[in-house]
């Protein structure tokens, strides 16, 4: 199961983080998981185009990634990285009706001052 979380502040992304294997076919072969590791890496180019690099990210061997916006971007750049993660989430969600088994997309809204 891939879990996806997202993260909002005052109604705009803020933070995504994507874990989990699909486990829709054989490691490597798994069109599910090739799906997701697709959009998460147009949002992580998405990102870095859109920010000038202004976020932070983290991927690990076993496919996990964090990716977690400045957060003292202008309102510009913000727009633009609400943008690109809510374009994440649609795709995983669209992903998520198809294969509900392999894969949950949650979403949060957080006051400044809340853990995460």
């Amino acid at each position: 199961m891939v879990n996806a979380h997202f993260y909002l502040e005052d109604g705009a992304y803020f933070r995504a983080d994507v874990s989990g294997h699909a486990g829709c076919g054989v490691r490597g072969e798994d069109l599910v998981c090739a799906g997701i590791s697709a959009l998460v890496q147009a949002a992580l180019n998405g990102l870095d185009c859109f920010t000038s690099g202004r976020f932070g990210w983290q991927t690990d061997p076993d496919g996990a990634a964090t990716m977690v916006l400045d957060r003292n971007l202008d309102a510009e750049t913000k727009k633009c990285a609400h943008v690109v993660l809510k374009t994440l989430e649609l795709g995983l969600s669209a992903l998520a009706e198809s294969y509900p088994e392999a894969l949950r997309v949650h979403i949060k809204e957080v006051a400044k001052d809340d853990s995460y």
